[in-house]
């Protein structure tokens, strides 16, 4: 749904869950003019801090007053992200903008010390991220041995269902959806956009820390019926390069944004070894739907085998999702990933 803008897990206190609300604008004391949010899931508040400067300026200088300055606006954030771009290249959503030149995750257990960071000691925090100028080459392909498959859904007789989320990582979003998945004991799928985790490789550190599966989303988002073969392979093998250095992880699956292919698009996606997943549970929550509204939604469409399609930058997402996990689980279903969803005996695909 969307393009770049959109944690390890965060050790918070397990105080009795608060009313998750919406997203929340917070004014903060900074010469950067920043545009500050924050979020809960219910649990903890994640602040993210978007900031627009001229010229060059000194970016962990102006992340380490900025982080301070949403601290002091906010003392009771489990977590601050900050993204700042040059004002002159910063253009929203658009797949094609350049990317930011700093972002950084900050969980108040580690404020102190980013606060002590020097350009020279930067490459000790790892959840810091400068830009180097350069996005990464296309890798050479190597044919793979076995073609992919169609995924639509598990088999009818199984109990359990898959878990997907796209557009991830998202900096304000993805900590508070990692938080709660951990809180509920589920490892889901997550379709990660190439760019994205570029500019936040630290949250697609976090997804593995946290058992979770990482899928392919392209790399700029753009709908690959829009695109020629050639950079549909590109968008392809960029994406899985990132994600495999940043995780280690050999990735074979893939969500194609929106998910419309034709043919040559399937047969090529295929001809590259990845595996497409499609869904059978899509609520739309892109749409904004009422929580209620959206749990109806849900559930209306669950049914044995399916794989379930959500977004990580939804907030009614995250109110939502424990009361269908506790639906799901009442009726004997497991939740997981969508290689635990295909495990299970005869899972209707097409080769």
């Amino acid at each position: 749904m969307f393009g770049l803008w959109s944690p390890l897990f965060l050790a918070a206190a397990l105080a009795a869950p608060a009313s998750p609300s919406w997203v929340h604008p917070l004014e903060v004391a900074s010469p950067a003019h920043p545009e500050v949010v924050y979020a809960s899931n219910g649990y903890i508040e994640v602040a993210h801090a978007l900031a627009k400067l001229p010229g060059h300026p000194n970016w962990l200088g102006e992340a380490q007053r900025l982080v301070s300055s949403v601290y002091a606006a906010r003392p009771g954030l489990a977590e601050v992200d900050v993204t700042l771009y040059k004002a002159s290249e910063y253009a929203g959503s658009d797949p094609a903008a350049p990317l930011p030149q700093f972002t950084a995750s900050v969980p108040k257990s580690r404020l102190e010390a980013f606060e002590k960071l020097t350009p020279a000691t930067l490459s000790s925090f790892n959840r810091a991220w400068l830009n180097p100028g350069t996005e990464p080459p296309l890798p050479p392909f190597t044919p793979p041995k076995t073609r992919g498959h169609l995924l639509y859904q598990g088999e009818l007789s199984s109990k359990t269902i898959a878990l997907t989320f796209d557009d991830l990582p998202h900096p304000l979003y993805t900590p508070l959806l990692l938080d709660l998945l951990h809180r509920e004991g589920v490892r889901a799928t997550l379709f990660v956009i190439g760019r994205n985790a570029l500019a936040y490789p630290y949250f697609v550190r976090d997804m593995v820390l946290e058992g979770h599966e990482l899928g392919n989303h392209s790399y700029t988002h753009q709908r690959f019926l829009t695109l020629n073969l050639a950079t549909i392979q590109g968008e392809v093998l960029r994406t899985n390069a990132v994600l495999q250095r940043l995780s280690g992880q050999s990735i074979h699956l893939i969500r194609p944004p929106g998910g419309r292919l034709n043919s040559s698009i399937s047969r090529e996606l295929r001809d590259l070894g990845m595996d497409v997943v499609f869904w059978t549970d899509d609520p739309g929550d892109y749409l904004r739907f009422k929580p209620e509204t959206l749990e109806a939604r849900l559930e209306t469409r669950f049914k044995p085998g399916a794989i379930v399609l959500l977004h990580d930058n939804v907030p009614e997402t995250l109110e939502t999702l424990p009361q269908f996990l506790r639906y799901v689980r009442a009726r004997g279903f497991s939740v997981g990933s969508v290689s635990a969803l295909f495990a299970s005996p005869a899972p209707v695909h097409k080769p």
